[in-house]
């Protein structure tokens, strides 16, 4: 193993550790933010290097092998508004899209458009469609936009365990139905929920090795315990550990380090070996 070689497995453990400083800051920066799952960096080591006439082998650093979220619940906070809910289920998901989903009886396949959010704080819009804060429609539990005639409608006044909401109108005495959609908030379950893909504003999108989502019509009978369940009047907190994060960023910080002096330690010698051919 040359010099050289010892330089670039410095370098290669910096950008490592680099890398898994940007995920720590980026779990930290969201240790408030609502459905957040926190991520951890997963290390591999680089090909060796066959050395000497017995084949022995030394590594040439490490590389980043995968990013990957944890979808172990966080703890719910209360709140006053009827419209926010939370999931129990480490695996379960709302589903959100832009009006341009369609479906059929339920468990479906989830339309392409779908985004997946553990963030439950949703709300009507001027429209009378339930959404998310980001404008995106709630889907029920056929695949379908959740939406109230905004003329009629008063207030929702519950929603419970399986999803199922309860609305009155401007009188305040009557129930109201949705105008589509079933009147049940989706539930989808994610066979690999540590196989989705990011997509911004708590949102997640499938991938081909997440498995397919489905769409439950209830808690009943369709492959749900009964402790997976819709919580009302809740938020899910972020998952984020801010002990463990910041032990983590030591260890990182200490191994940046580290792998920095390996750097100057090898320049050294490099540096005698130049002197002695002089």
């Amino acid at each position: 193993m040359s010099i050289t070689s010892a330089l670039f497995t410095g370098v290669n453990g910096m950008k490592a550790q680099s890398e898994a400083m940007g995920v720590i800051s980026n779990n930290i920066a969201n240790v408030n933010t609502t459905g957040y799952k926190a991520a951890r960096t997963l290390f591999s080591d680089l090909l060796s290097q066959n050395i000497g006439h017995n084949n022995s082998q030394v590594g040439l650093g490490t590389q980043v092998q995968k990013v990957e979220n944890q979808f172990f619940g966080g703890s719910l906070q209360t709140t006053a508004n009827v419209s926010d809910v939370a999931l129990q289920g480490d695996n379960l998901f709302f589903a959100v899209a832009n009006l341009t989903a369609t479906g059929g009886p339920a468990p479906v396949t989830l339309p392409a458009a779908a985004q997946l959010t553990r963030a439950g704080a949703f709300n009507l819009d001027a429209l009378g469609n339930l959404v998310n804060p980001d404008g995106k429609n709630v889907l029920d539990d056929a695949g379908l936009g959740l939406s109230y005639n905004p003329a009629t409608f008063g207030r929702i006044t519950g929603i419970d365990s399986t999803g199922k909401i309860t609305a009155v109108d401007t009188t305040g005495t009557t129930i109201l139905a949705p105008v589509t959609g079933s009147g049940r908030i989706g539930l989808v379950r994610v066979q690999v929920p540590t196989e989705l893909q990011k997509g911004g504003g708590s949102l997640y999108n499938s991938s081909t090795t997440s498995g397919t989502p489905l769409v439950y019509a209830n808690l009943a009978g369709a492959g749900l315990s009964p402790t997976e369940k819709i919580v009302a009047n809740s938020l899910e907190s972020s998952n984020v550990d801010m002990a463990a994060e910041m032990v983590n960023m030591i260890v990182t910080q200490r191994a940046y380090s580290a792998n920095s002096k390996t750097i100057t330690v090898n320049d050294q010698l490099t540096n005698d070996a130049i002197q002695m051919v002089r």
